[in-house]
This record gives structure tokens, sequence and C-alpha cells, in this order.
């Protein structure tokens, strides 16, 4: 464009089905970034055969013509009316280049089309894709991509771009919403100075209202002359706003108001609409009824997902409280634990500290039985002390994998466990032999065999009260009553070297698992 820092408008039409009009406008907006552009793409009448331009020297396909104003002193205004809407649920585009889409959630949009628009609207895409556009949210405004070809892998190609990410409703006209844009669209206009308008809407409106198009259109034809054409996108740049760049609407009726008097204003125009068809009445009550059909579904789903977090929140502090009961629950028996391996060295400690007693009252000490008794004394006392030391380390959080064995890690937990075990009868056996030495995380490793032998204690201990009916294959069949004399539990190792499998194997004679309960022991809390 020559002198393109004086044009002031351009009027263009590009073929409809062959350019991508928003590759188109970048153009504009990258080296003319001060001109409005007004226009849009040829449209066939929804054969989506083939659309022309022209010019005075004659009919061109598969290209783009522009008319560009120079004048300093032109007045431009612009403005536009949508009224399509969002209807069903929110998809993500997960596969598109430019303006062709292959997958929405993972499935063709030929597919989505199909799934929620029935067979019938599918197989006559694109003709049908221009009354059911793709609604996005594009900086904060939705706007509609209307498909404008069908392949054959059953991706489609909308008129304008639609990124991989982007969020996406399908669409639908409106009526109601168009009808009521009229008024403030005509009030938009007749307050700027006006002696020309030019109209560029969309097919999908036409199509949609029908023969009630003039109702939208003729209240302008009172302000000044109008012209323009129906097409299948829309060129459309906010000149109120000096930010505002070129863009492609679909599904739009976009106004461009040219004056060169300044004192050419309207104001004093009034707007009357005509009263609809009767069938018109019935396309704009199904508008409003899946408009507000739509509006309570969307409030369903948000109050149901408000419901589901604060039911998940209440679970979630319901098992922090489990999980601090366990907690709680560990350390009474961790305790406990302690209690039965400090009892042994305490007791020892002040027998040997009463024989020290003893031994001074009676005047009878011997230089190295006093450092022999003392000796002892340190000895238990650092048993005490390495007892708080293991059991520190055995709840202590692994952070890297180190080297031990099974074996290791089973005498580490009896060291933990057995005086508690055994001081309630229970023998404990155990079969090692499993020595070879591997990389895991030791400390999760013990607290399975610590909670299977408690479990196991616990059974037994059941059983000794007579709470548990036994199973006979489980005891000595010859004698029901041998679980009752003898609780054991046996610890077992293996190692499988052809297959690099190591094993534990921890049983009981306690009437092992009753059945009615068998499918809930790995349940949470259980």
């Amino acid at each position: 464009i020559e002198d393109a820092d004086d044009a002031k408008v351009a009027i263009v039409f590009t073929d409809g089905l062959n350019i991508n009009g928003e590759v188109f406008l970048k153009a504009f907006n990258k080296y003319i970034p001060n001109i409005t552009v007004a226009g849009g793409l040829a449209a066939d009448n929804a054969l989506f055969d083939k659309t022309y331009v022209f010019t005075d020297d004659g009919i061109l396909n598969n290209c783009a013509v522009a008319a560009v104003l120079y004048n300093p002193d032109l007045i431009v205004n612009t403005t536009f009316s949508f009224g399509w809407e969002t209807i069903g649920k929110e998809f993500t585009v997960t596969k598109a280049i430019e303006n062709r889409v292959y997958t929405i959630d993972n499935q063709t949009p030929l597919e989505l089309y199909r799934k929620y628009l029935g067979d019938k609207i599918g197989d006559q895409l694109p003709a049908t894709g221009i009354e059911f556009p793709l609604i996005i949210n594009r900086d904060g405004r939705k706007i509609a991509r209307a498909v404008v070809a069908k392949e054959d892998d059953g991706s489609l190609i909308f008129a304008g771009n639609i990124n991989t990410g982007d969020k996406a409703w399908l669409g639908y006209g409106n009526v109601e919403h168009i009808l009521d844009n009229i008024t403030d669209t005509f009030n938009d206009i007749v307050s700027n100075s006006v002696e020309s308008i030019f109209i560029y809407s969309c097919m999908a409106r036409k199509r949609l209202l029908g023969d009630e198009i003039q109702t939208e259109i003729m209240p302008l034809s009172k302000i000044a002359p109008v012209s323009g054409f129906f097409t299948y996108g829309e060129f459309y740049n906010c000149n109120k706003v000096n930010s505002c760049k070129n863009q492609l609407l679909n599904q739009t009726m976009t106004i461009l108001a040219l004056s060169e008097d300044k004192n050419k204003i309207n104001s004093n125009q009034t707007i009357e609409l005509p009263s609809l068809k009767k069938n018109m009445q019935t396309v704009e009550a199904l508008s409003h009824l899946i408009s507000q059909s739509t509006l309570e579904l969307n409030d369903l789903n948000e109050n149901l997902e408000k419901r589901v977090h604060e039911e998940i929140e209440k679970n979630r502090q319901k098992d922090q409280h489990i999980v601090q009961q366990s907690r709680l629950a560990q350390m009474g028996e961790m305790i406990s634990m302690i209690a039965h391996q400090w009892r042994q060295p305490l007791n020892a400690i002040s027998l040997t500290s009463s024989n020290l007693k003893f031994k001074c009252m009676m005047n009878d000490m011997d230089a190295k039985v006093f450092e022999k008794e003392i000796d002892l004394i340190d000895e238990y006392s650092q048993h005490l002390s390495t007892t708080i030391d293991d059991f520190r380390g055995f709840f202590k959080e692994n952070k890297e994998k180190e080297e031990t064995s099974l074996k290791d890690i089973v005498n580490s937990t009896l060291d933990i466990v057995k005086t508690s075990v055994e001081n309630k009868g229970i023998t404990i056996n155990t079969d090692l032999q499993c020595d070879e030495k591997f990389e895991t995380y030791p400390n999760e490793i013990k607290q399975v065999v610590l909670n299977l032998i408690k479990n196991a204690e616990d059974a037994l201990q059941e059983v000794a009260l007579g709470n548990i009916l036994l199973d006979n294959s489980i005891c000595d069949k010859s004698d029901s009553t041998s679980c009752h004399k003898n609780p054991t539990i046996t610890i077992q190792t293996l190692c499988d070297e052809t297959k690099d499998i190591k094993t534990i194997i921890i049983k009981d004679n306690g009437g092992g698992i009753p059945q009615d309960i068998k499918d809930k022991i790995f349940d949470p809390y259980f």
C-alpha cells in the first residue's frame, strides 16, 4: 500500500475457503498497524464449494482484493453484534495447527460434533458447522470459529486459528440475544458522525434468522446509506481503543461507519423494531430455553464441584485426624516396647547398685569388684542409650537407598519388638537363610515387618482369650488347642538367585484371617 502511514481504512475481501483470515490480518497488524481493516471472507451461500471476489477487472478466485481510503479528516467508527452462546461442557483442544484442528479432548472434532450434535449434523459439515461453531476464549473475550472444511481424517478447518490447549465450547445462535442487541447497535452508531454504513454479516446469522435478518439490518438504513456482504468471517477493528488490533471474528455482524463531516450526527433518530413472525417467536423461545437450561446446568455443575471439594476437604481432615491417632498409637506402642527393652537392664542396674551399697555397709568392698560392678552399670546404661538410638533410627524416614540384607532388616526389627512380644508368652522362631546384600529403603521394610509381627501378636492374644474360632487347618489337627498352648511367630527369609527375588515369610498359629474380612485387609486404616 502506497503512503501506508496516511491510509485510514482498508475494506478487504478474501477467498473464504482457501485463505486463513487470521494469518492474512497478521500482515496488516505487522506492516500497517494503525489502519482499520473491514470486510471479510467471501461466502458462497453455505455451499462451501468455491468463493469469489471481484473488481472492475472481473471475478477472481483464491485471492484477495482491497479498497484503501486516504483521508486525514475521515471519521471512522466500528461496532459489532455477536449473540452466539456456549452450550454444554467445556472441551480442551489437544492438537491444532493454525486453523486446522486434529483432536479435541483426544477425539477428532468430527467425532465430537457427531457425539454432541448427532450424525446428521456431522454428515452435513461444514455447512452445518457455520451454525454451530466452536467458541473459544481469546484475550478475555469469547469468539467463535466457524467450520469451513472437513478433512478425510476427521479433522476440521476453521475460518481462523485455534491453538492447542485452548478451552472450547460448542456454540449456538441465541436469537433472543441477537435481537436484544439490535437497539444497542443502533444507538452505538447513531451517536457518532455517519454518512455511510458498511455491514459485513456472517452467513450463519442469515441461515439462523432467515427473512428476519432484515430486522437486524434495516434499522441502520434509516441512519445512512447501507451496503455490504454476507461472509464466512468478518474483519474487525475496535478503533475506539488504541491498542486494539485488527482481528477475525465469526458469527458476527460487523459495522463500519464513515463520515467526512464531524457534524453529521443523527442522535435524534429512534429505532422501531417490527414484530417477529410466529416461527421466529418459536426460535426465540427455544433459544431462551437452551440458554436458561445451560445456565442452570452450569450452576449445578459448579455447585456439585464445590460440594465435592467440600467433601474432599472434610475427608482430608478426617484422614489427617486418623493419621494423627495412628501416630499417637504408634508412639504408645513404641513407649511400651522401650519400657520392655529397658526393664531388664534397669533391674540389673538396680541389683548391681544395691549389691554395691550392701558391700559398702558391710565394709566388704574390693577395688576390683567395685570396678567390675561399675563396668556392668556402664554396660547396662549403654544398652539403654542404644535402645533409644535404635527406635529413633527405626522411625526415621529414608531419603536415600541403603545397602542392607533381609537378615539385617529382620534382626534389627526384632531388636525393637522381640522382648515385648516374648513377655506376652509368644515364641519367635527365625530361619534367616537370605543374607545377600541389596539396596533398598530398609526402614520402610522394617515397619512392614513390625506391623505384621504386631498383627500376629494381637491375633495370638485374641486366641489366648478364646475370642477367635480357630481354623483346624492352621493348628495341629490332633489338638485344636495347640494354638492356645504354644503361640508362635515364625520369620523366614529366602533368596532366589536365578530370579533375583528376595522373600520374607511371616506366619503365626493364631488361626488365620477370618474369611469375612479377607477382602478388606488392604483398605486404609482397616
